[in-house]
């Protein structure tokens, strides 16, 4: 629940600043076990106009999480770093 506040409240503050998109520029991914993995991205954030407002990095922790009944799914357990 805190990171879904913390994630709200920076793309809130990114809209405010003008960014209106972006793409990811670079992205890997390194295997830390079976189920879970460091994710590391570069991305760009653009304004309306498409003119490129800055660039950022970051890295993720990735988990992959059982579903019962489904497949399992990865989802993002924590930004460890972010610019």
């Amino acid at each position: 629940a805190a990171m879904a506040r913390n994630n709200d409240a920076y793309a809130r503050a990114q809209r405010e600043a003008g960014v209106a998109g972006g793409a990811i520029l670079a992205l890997a991914c390194e295997d830390i076990g079976p189920d879970a993995a460091l994710v590391r991205g570069r991305f760009s954030r653009s304004r309306a106009d498409g003119s490129r407002l800055d660039e950022a990095a970051a890295s993720y922790l990735v988990v992959r999480l059982a579903v019962p009944g489904g497949e399992p799914v990865w989802k993002v357990a924590v930004c460890l770093s972010g610019r």
